[in-house]
């Protein structure tokens, strides 16, 4: 029995000694999976860390490269300004970003964009120094600057712009085009550590861009303000080349300068040679108060105009040249104004003055602008000179001219006269011609009471009153044809007659002779040595047409739309050429027309065209 149990337990043990080799292959093999579940889990952990920072670097290059779509998208400077803040405060949130631009002259810095949450009103447009702040260093070394904690960041301590409120966290970046500074992109935030390294990163690959936007913006503004520049000269060119009155001369090109310039005010002040006094004659954008103030100034006075005129140097005047007499400038609160001389010769006649009320206002370039301008207008006023001594030396030309035509017109009626007086003063002549020379002389009279009144009425332009009537136009023109050859009878003209037409027509009787004497005084006129002119009627369309041929030289083709102006004649030796001007007035007044055409052979035709109804 003792055996029996022994065994019993010697098989109790082999079977547990078994199974512990069982429990501890399957605790190896449990260890062993677990080892590679392990690695597995930190293979899958690594690749999802990087997944996730590969995938946040590409919306990250995605949200850059819209950015730098959105930045690149404008070549107006303001509206680019303006993308970078909100393209800014959109990659890293913010409760401030701003953009102020350098300028390396002045050593200052001007705010020029901004985005605030919430809104709040900052002086845009203020130069201010860089100072020894946060800023101030970032300008100074060129250098990104990331304060994630201003209380504890002891290195710098902050400058605040009027009106800006304290921040807890800062990250200031230098915009570089190359090596050159052309600004600085700051953001700010109310909380501490709201910006890291990460947020540093965004924004240089931003303010990369941004820097290349801004110069191509400037770029092109300064390209568009030279082709502004240059429009305003030629615009002012063009102006002072006009035959324009020169106040109206002025006023456009005053127009131009404040458009394009971008001025407040613009005025030209010219010398009065009666009075000495520098007179305001043209003007824009004062007030009436100023207009009054400004209408005349004392050459001899402190005025800023004055000193100009008696200079001839161009001055530019601002506060800090006392802006005690500064004249309209200082009392319009303008910050700056340039004055230019206008000269006439080696005389100065006049000024030109603009105002701005940008403390800054008129650099060199604006300046030499402005002295451009300056001798323009004084152009125009030396062509306004020369002008008004052509225009006297014409008007007396003109009244030469009249003269000697009322004399031209009058001398062939009073020599018909005298002859016809003369022929009455004989006693062999038959009562029958005798007759007839009392009433040529009538008619003679009567043709020079109408030229004299034609003429009256054409140098009026007064309106022309027609007695219209029906009359038959061979019985017309037979009486006027009579005296003609009164008038031709020392010429060597003869006159003849072609009726086709033999109707009545509707003319005043009176105008209408005036009409025949004066083209037929321009065919005698055409043939000094003699010919022939012949009158002709016939009908064509609806009208009536009088034909008068003459055997003279023709009009050339480059006279013939010009032959019925005033004061132009071919061929005459005398005469100054109103005759065919008072024929077309009187023939367009029948409600007709009158044309001219010439012959290869020689000779012109005159067509008057007069309408069968009324």
């Amino acid at each position: 029995m003792g055996k029996l149990n022994a065994l019993s337990r010697l098989e109790r043990e082999l079977t547990l000694r078994q199974d512990e080799h069982k429990i501890a292959a399957a605790l190896l093999r449990i260890a062993e999976l677990l080892s590679t579940l392990s690695s597995h889990a930190a293979l899958a952990l690594e690749r999802t860390r990087l997944y996730a920072r590969e995938r946040r670097r590409a919306e990250e290059l995605s949200t850059i490269n819209r950015v730098a779509r959105r930045v690149s998208a404008s070549l107006d400077l303001q509206e680019t300004l303006g993308h970078i803040v909100d393209a800014a405060a959109e990659l890293v949130p913010c409760v401030l970003a701003e953009i102020s631009l350098w300028d390396g002259e002045q050593q200052m810095l001007t705010l020029q964009a901004l985005r605030c949450e919430p809104e709040r009103v900052f002086p845009i447009g203020k130069t201010y120094p860089p100072g020894h702040g946060y800023t101030g260093w970032v300008v100074r070394h060129k250098q990104p600057l990331l304060v994630p904690n201003v209380d504890t960041y002891q290195a710098i301590q902050p400058d605040l712009l009027p009106g800006e409120f304290p921040f807890k966290a800062y990250v200031g970046l230098p915009l570089l085009a190359g090596t050159e500074l052309i600004g600085t992109l700051v953001l700010i935030h109310e909380h501490t550590d709201a910006f890291d390294e990460e947020d540093l990163r965004l924004l240089k690959g931003l303010a990369d861009q941004a820097a290349v936007a801004i110069r191509n913006a400037q770029l092109f503004q300064e390209v568009q303000d030279k082709a502004r520049r240059l429009a305003t000269l030629n615009a002012v060119a063009s102006t002072v080349n006009q035959p324009r009155p020169l106040q109206e001369i002025m006023g456009q090109a005053i127009a131009k300068v404040v458009e394009v310039m971008g001025t407040e005010t613009g005025s030209v002040h010219l010398l009065d040679q009666v009075t000495g006094e520098l007179n305001l004659v043209s003007h824009q954008g004062l007030s009436p108060e100023c207009v009054r103030r400004e209408a005349h100034v004392d050459p001899e006075s402190a005025h800023p105009v004055a000193k100009v005129a008696r200079s001839g140097e161009l001055l530019v005047v601002k506060p800090a040249h006392g802006a005690h007499d500064s004249g309209a400038v200082a009392t319009a609160r303008f910050q700056t104004c340039a004055i230019v001389p206008l000269r006439s010769g080696e005389r100065v006649v006049g000024t030109l003055r603009v105002a701005s009320r940008a403390p800054e206002a008129f650099g060199p370039a604006d300046v030499e602008v402005l002295t451009s301008i300056g001798h323009q207008l004084s152009v125009a006023i030396e062509n306004d000179c020369l002008r008004e001594q052509a225009l006297k030396a014409e008007r007396l030309a003109a009244i030469g001219q009249v003269a000697a035509s009322v004399a031209h017109d009058l001398r062939t009626p009073l020599g018909g006269v005298i002859r016809s007086a003369q022929f009455l003063a004989r006693p062999e002549i038959s009562d029958a011609t005798r007759q007839k020379l009392s009433g040529a002389i009538v008619a003679l009279a009567r043709r020079l009471i109408n030229t004299t009144q034609e003429i009256l009425d054409y140098t009026r332009g007064e309106q022309m009153a027609l007695r219209l009537a029906p009359c038959s136009l061979p019985e017309f023109l037979g009486q006027v044809i009579e005296v003609l050859r009164v008038d031709f009878s020392d010429r060597g003209i003869e006159v003849t007659e072609d009726w086709e037409y033999t109707e009545e027509v509707y003319l005043d009787a009176d105008r209408m002779a005036q009409v025949v004497y004066n083209i037929a005084a321009n065919a005698r006129d055409a043939m000094p040595k003699g010919g022939r002119l012949t009158i002709a009627t016939r009908e064509a369309n609806g009208w009536v047409e009088i034909c008068f041929t003459d055997t003279g030289p023709g009009v050339p083709p480059q006279l013939r739309e010009r032959i019925f102006d005033p004061l132009v004649s071919y061929g005459k030796q005398k005469g100054a050429g109103l005759g065919l001007a008072i024929a077309r007035r009187i023939v367009r007044e029948h409600g007709g027309e009158i044309g001219i055409a010439s012959h290869p052979q020689g000779g012109a035709t005159f067509v008057v065209r007069l309408p069968l109804k009324r």
